[in-house]
């Protein structure tokens, strides 16, 4: 993302998880009722809502308050939940 800019459509592509027909066959399948769209369309929906949640999540973070001025190491074999949970005990 260059500095300042939202997230455009390609960005968000590239980072949303690739889904499935299946994964979208099992999604709509959980729904309570009867959802009338198609796979391709529910896709390009899921892109759509992927790129602007990462851009409500993210969008206004700068590296300031990304920074710490003390470090904490993560070991390469940390689960991820362990590293979240090293992570959420020293505040980042």
């Amino acid at each position: 993302m260059a500095d300042g800019d939202a997230m455009n459509d390609q960005e968000a592509d590239r980072l949303a998880p690739e889904l499935t027909d299946d994964d979208v066959y099992d999604a709509m399948g959980r729904l309570p009722r009867y959802l009338d769209i198609t796979t391709n369309d529910f896709r390009a929906l899921y892109r759509l809502a992927f790129a602007h949640a990462v851009e409500r999540l993210v969008g206004g973070l700068s590296a300031k308050t990304l920074m710490r001025a003390e470090l904490q190491t993560l070991l390469p074999e940390f689960t991820l939940g362990h590293a979240a949970q090293v992570m959420v005990r020293h505040g980042l």
